[in-house]
């Protein structure tokens, strides 16, 4: 007989069936529970009905929106997070590279009070109209926290904000929201002198870690690069091919100016090109209101 190769470091052991099988259940029970509970979905409302439909809402793991400048890929990732805040008062951590926690703040209240976004920031609207619908507001809102990212957040960081949420509330789920990837991960890579493709994928699959180790979704906003953008292709994500192979979803929002929505308003398809949670390839007809920057199925 050959001589057994000798292995210097033990490889990791492999899980029996049996073993698999019985955390396999938990997971069906939870998420039969879930299903169950005043939220009736296995994951967190998304605020739009098909979405959640076809996804069970945004469960466990790493959620990619991908979208071109201007599509509006912030107000839809600011619509989730006040759906899975107002609608059940579970936490949410929003960590934004591209607006300030004060601009993301007025959105939320122009999506939750109907004042006028642009009209709040022209000075049109009066402090006073805004201060009784902050008052009036706040407390639907207060689940919601805002991380004013720069090139020193750290993953750690979010674990801690995100776990820190959760204690405090009582809590056994939230979201956390990264918006948006690429400057994030261009600061990283000049730091650790790597490429950005290579910083891309190590962050996006360390995010995806921490969702599963707190058992919480993760949406993570992401750029399109010039040449895909438009499509909603997976491939027109920029450093694409680390965040197809670690995401368990990725949504695509587009432009859709042949539909007929009305003044100030403007059409978007929403595309589910990935989806672990059920079928790929689902498409929702959205209405962007410039007003009040909201979303709603069309």
């Amino acid at each position: 007989m050959p001589e057994r190769v000798k292995l210097e470091q033990p490889i990791r052991a492999a899980l029996p069936f049996a073993s698999v099988a019985i955390r396999a259940g938990e997971l069906v029970r939870s998420a039969h529970a879930a299903r169950n509970s005043p939220r009736g979905m296995a994951g967190l409302p998304t605020g739009l009905p098909t979405l959640d439909k076809a996804m069970g809402g945004l469960q466990e793991g790493l959620h990619i929106l991908g979208a071109e400048p201007g599509a509006g890929k912030t107000a839809l990732a600011l619509n989730i997070a006040r759906a899975t805040a107002t609608r059940h008062g579970l936490p949410v951590v929003y960590a934004s590279f591209d607006e300030t926690p004060e601009r993301l703040a007025l959105k939320i209240l122009a999506a939750r009070s109907g004042l006028s976004m642009s009209g709040m920031t022209s000075g049109d609207v009066t402090p006073d109209a805004v201060d009784v619908e902050i008052a009036e507001h706040a407390q639907a809102l207060a689940s919601i926290s805002f991380v004013p990212a720069d090139a020193r957040l750290s993953i750690g960081e979010l674990v801690e904000q995100l776990s820190g949420a959760l204690e405090q509330q009582g809590k056994d789920i939230g979201l956390l929201v990264v918006d948006y990837l690429q400057p994030w991960a261009a600061s990283y890579a000049a730091g650790a002198k790597i490429e950005l493709r290579v910083a891309v994928g190590a962050m996006a699959l360390e995010l995806r870690a921490l969702a599963l180790r707190t058992h919480c979704p993760a949406l993570l906003v992401s750029a399109q690069n010039r040449s895909g953008q438009g499509s909603a292709s997976m491939t027109s994500l920029r450093e694409s091919s680390d965040l197809e192979y670690g995401a368990d979803s990725i949504l695509m929002l587009t432009n859709d100016a042949e539909a007929p929505v009305g003044t100030g308003k403007y059409g978007r398809m929403l595309t589910l090109v990935k989806n672990r949670f059920g079928p790929n390839g689902l498409q929702i007809p959205l209405v962007l209101d410039g007003r009040t920057q909201t979303f709603n199925e069309r």
